[in-house]
């Protein structure tokens, strides 16, 4: 497995990102001429163009030396979205509990993807522990008091005596990263003017967990 440094490249940069979801579908025409699909995966895999947020040779400077440290393709790191990072008010679950002592403790965030025929849930692997809010049918949660989050499976855990009940909803508010690599062992810097420069595609990809 790719390890996954919990660092990211600037917002700014991260803020001109081109790119996002792709799936993985082949499509045969029968002789009728009648279209099958073979959806292969049941999850898309997401990409982007971070060359676009650069626009400084600080910028520059600073993408280059995050490169290095990640030894090109070989270490994974957290990247935002900025088109889907956010959480509110999502349904993760609901409570089955007697006493609170009992029942489910553990909970997966996902998001949901609402759509009148086909919708689509998505796991939250990597939430940002910094403001995110968990209730159960309403109330705030404390954490490490009532539940722990785990930063790097995106799994809720509830501790013991503060389960929730049966018919309890669980709720969550905040912010996630999505785990990437770049897809290059090899930065093309084009020399433009005088220690300064420009690079023409840096691709990253999603690391599916």
């Amino acid at each position: 497995m790719i390890t996954i440094d919990a660092v990211q490249i600037d917002e700014d940069i991260e803020r001109g990102a081109e790119g996002g979801p792709e799936f993985s579908t082949i499509i045969v025409t029968a002789a009728s001429g009648a279209e099958y699909a073979d959806q292969r995966w049941s999850h898309p895999r997401r990409k982007w163009n971070i060359a676009y947020g650069i626009q400084s040779n600080s910028d520059l400077q600073s993408i280059v030396a995050f490169f290095k440290a990640r030894a090109g393709r070989a270490r994974g790191f957290l990247f935002k979205d900025w088109m889907d990072y956010t959480l509110t008010d999502e349904n993760i679950g609901t409570g089955n509990s007697t006493d609170g002592t009992d029942g489910t403790a553990a909970f997966q965030i996902t998001k949901l993807y609402t759509d009148a025929v086909n919708p689509y849930t998505r796991n939250i692997t990597r939430p940002n522990a910094t403001g995110f809010v968990v209730k159960v049918d309403g109330t705030t949660k404390t954490l490490t008091t009532h539940y722990t989050i785990n930063t790097t499976t995106g799994v809720i855990t509830f501790t013991a005596g503060n389960r929730p009940l049966a018919g309890q909803a669980i709720t969550v508010t905040g912010e996630f990263f999505v785990p990437v690599r770049f897809d290059t062992d090899f930065l093309e810097i084009s020399a433009e003017w005088a220690q300064a420069g420009s690079l023409p595609d840096i691709d990253i990809i999603e690391l599916k967990e």
